[in-house]
């Protein structure tokens, strides 16, 4: 039973750092209506700009914060430069999602050719695991997990309750509605 826990406890913390990437995801395709291929190297590229900032100043905070920063700039770099013109010139979702394989593909190789293709990994000094109800959680482990459930919370108050979330569902809901009732979609 104590093996279960583990694994559980683990699957906690793996499911924490998926689901962050998967309302991200969802978030895109719900508003552009383009299943983009290449979500994943945008994670990527995040991950190894946090990786350079935690290799440089050590600080586990100012690496999340640029990580979020670099994948945010890819991300809209990459739509206002590829997907958006598809979309506005109404090509269909195939050319769009095809070009997205393409894009995930050029990330990859211009990755390999800055970073290489081995594993790199971080130095995150690791404590005593803790005791939480069944499982046994590192600190680093349950920050992930609180920090997952923040952000989360937070996407769904800025979604639910602002204007910028309100205008996300009405483009999510009807593109053309939302464009005549002057929301930029």
């Amino acid at each position: 039973m104590h093996e279960l826990f583990l694994t559980l406890g683990f699957g906690l913390v793996s499911a924490a750092i998926l689901a962050l990437s998967a309302v991200a995801f969802t978030l895109e395709y719900a508003v552009t209506n383009v299943a983009n291929l290449s979500h994943g190297e945008i994670l990527t590229i995040g991950a190894y700009a946090a990786y350079l900032i935690h290799q440089t100043t050590g600080n586990l905070l100012l690496a999340a914060l640029g990580a979020a920063v670099a994948g945010g700039i890819v991300a809209l770099a990459m739509y206002t430069t590829v997907i958006d013109r598809f979309v506005r010139r109404g090509v269909g979702t195939m050319p769009t999602f095809i070009a997205t394989l393409g894009i995930s593909f050029v990330i990859q190789n211009v990755l390999v050719i800055f970073f290489g293709a081995a594993n790199v990994a971080y130095t995150i000094p690791q404590d005593a695991p803790h005791q939480v109800g069944p499982f046994l959680w590192t600190t680093t482990e349950g920050e992930i997990i609180i920090s997952a459930l923040i952000i989360t919370a937070a996407l769904y108050v800025i979604i639910t309750y602002t204007k910028f979330g309100k205008s996300l569902r009405a483009v999510f809901q009807n593109r053309d509605l939302a464009r005549v009732t002057g929301i930029n979609a």
